[in-house]
């Protein structure tokens, strides 16, 4: 169960992501990398038991929830301290290699935090992504100054050029240089209070950003075509998996997937071909970003009425046992749903399983279904 300051964290997210799908457009395919400050700031235990045990935390938290949310992206994490920058993890669509590297962090804080070393090397690799892909740069921050070895607004000029979303989460006070770079490139820029408000802050970029000119303004551009392949599993000899060697790891696996254009073996999905250069996804993939185009719209909160005995509408339980003695309705059918039903359909169905009752009896969609017809 949430607390009640993320539950409103969570619909706050819910209500801006439902009111823009409409009117504007999303990336499916982000690449991302988080830059982690590791300086001497990252001591500090405002943030309890420290800044830098409590943003290995919700940062492994972050990369689970963003494959989950995004399984078509790819993710890399840099770090900065003593005046450098260097990566951990480079861009990949494998959650267990950030896992291990994310966990590997909880260390001690050293010299000074450098933002424009970091955003060099992540202008770097993300440069060379194509145009369909979304590509983003969240920084952690707890230091309160940069230590940079030049200009620091020429790459802010670079990264806005590129359109390179840059966001910022400070851990302590508001800085100039980070509330610009985020202006600049249209990303956010957060400070938190405590590890609570930490986790929303950082948790919030899981939702695909709206794609946007430099100057800020919402829009549709046109659509592209990303080729895309769907390999098959490791053939089976009488029965028994053939071994085969896996193109990206170079170890013999009998668990490996055959690329449909090259025929070499991939050792997990989603990635990239490393012979053909092809991305290979399987089907439940797509549809599991499907669901950033078309949300489930952000239920009512209505007030329950004592008079009445009323269930909810997905686990048939009595509304009124709720600890928070109120129910969210869905906007479209008018069912009422509990808080854990509610969390449950937002975070993982993204459907409304009274509409889709509706829309199976009737044969309609979801988003034509008018308020007085379902009723």
């Amino acid at each position: 169960m949430l607390s009640r300051e993320s539950q409103s964290a969570k619909r706050a997210r819910i209500s801006d992501d439902t009111e823009t799908s409409a009117l504007v457009r999303r990336g499916m395919i982000r690449y991302m990398y988080v830059i982690v400050d590791l300086s001497k700031a990252m001591e500090e235990s405002d943030i309890r038991p420290t800044r830098m045990t409590a943003t290995v935390e919700v940062l492994m938290d972050f990369i689970r929830a963003f494959y989950e949310d995004n399984p078509l992206s790819n993710l890399g994490i840099l770090y900065s301290k003593a005046g450098t920058a260097k990566t951990i993890t480079y861009l990949s669509g494998s959650p267990k290699i950030h896992l291990k590297a994310a966990a590997s962090m909880k260390t001690t804080g050293e010299g000074d935090f450098s933002l424009q070393n970091a955003l060099e090397l992540a202008y770097t690799s993300l440069a060379s992504i194509p145009q369909y892909g979304s590509r983003e740069i969240l920084v952690i921050q707890a230091s309160l100054s940069t230590c940079d070895p030049g200009d620091i607004f020429e790459t802010i000029d670079k990264l806005a050029k590129e359109k390179i979303r840059c966001s910022f989460v400070g851990l302590a006070a508001e800085t100039h240089i980070c509330k610009y770079t985020a202006s600049k490139t249209n990303g956010k820029y957060s400070v938190v209070r405590d590890k609570t408000h930490l986790r929303n802050v950082v948790l919030s970029h899981i939702i695909p950003p709206v794609e946007a000119t430099a100057q800020g303004e919402r829009v549709s551009t046109k659509c592209s075509f990303v080729e895309m392949g769907f390999p098959s599993q490791a053939e089976l000899k009488n029965g028994v998996p053939q071994p085969a060697i896996c193109a990206d790891t170079g170890e013999v696996s009998t668990k490996g997937y055959y690329c449909p254009r090259c025929k070499s073996v991939a050792s997990e999905i989603p990635s990239e071909c490393k012979i053909c250069m092809l991305n290979l996804i399987a089907s439940p993939h797509l549809a599991r970003s499907y669901h950033h185009l078309f949300p489930v719209p952000r239920f009512k909160v209505k007030v329950l009425d004592k008079a009445l005995d009323e269930c909810c509408e997905a686990c048939v339980l009595p509304l009124q046992k709720s600890s928070l003695k109120e129910s969210f309705q869905c906007p479209r059918c008018q069912a009422c749903y509990c808080e854990s039903c509610d969390d449950l359909i937002h975070d993982t169905l993204h459907n409304c399983p009274s509409c889709l009752q509706f829309v199976m009896g009737r044969g309609v969609s979801t988003d034509t279904m008018d308020v007085d017809e379902k009723s």
